[in-house]
């Protein structure tokens, strides 16, 4: 089964640039790049010390479950996260900023503060997830 580790590195008010490893073998696969954080739990949630704001807000860390998703929008496969609380549809793309999120998590190799270059990892995640029958889990630290 796929393992995936994602680790906060830096939060600012417009969005969140981290790191992704294969947990597994501890090897980095890309870096990442998310709207910002408003709450780091579910229960900063709950207790409305955090604020979601629709596609401005990446998801609180924790453990989710992965699946393959043909996306219509990006007209190809992406990884994406199941049963994340008060989101839907969390994929794991490709995108040049946060304005390309909506609160999914952008793959690909960082390039100025708070952008992204294209590195194929879209399709380099769903192969991986692939390769491990399709079973697989992220966890991300906040």
């Amino acid at each position: 089964m796929l393992q995936l580790k994602l680790i906060t590195l830096k939060k600012t008010p417009l969005y969140t640039e981290g790191v992704l490893f294969n947990a597994g073998n501890n090897s980095y696969i890309c870096d990442t790049l998310e709207d910002t954080i408003r709450f780091k739990t579910m229960q900063e949630e709950q207790d409305g010390e955090g604020l979601k704001i629709l596609n401005e807000t990446a998801i609180p860390g924790g453990r989710y479950k992965l699946t393959l998703h043909r996306s219509s929008k990006l007209g190809r496969f992406a990884v994406m996260l199941l049963n994340v609380p008060y989101f839907s549809y969390i994929l794991m793309h490709f995108g040049k900023t946060v304005d390309n999120s909506s609160g999914c998590i952008l793959c690909g190799k960082k390039d100025g503060a708070g952008l992204l270059v294209n590195t194929g990892m879209t399709d380099y995640l769903v192969a991986l997830l692939q390769s491990e029958l399709t079973e697989g889990t992220i966890s991300i630290t906040r």
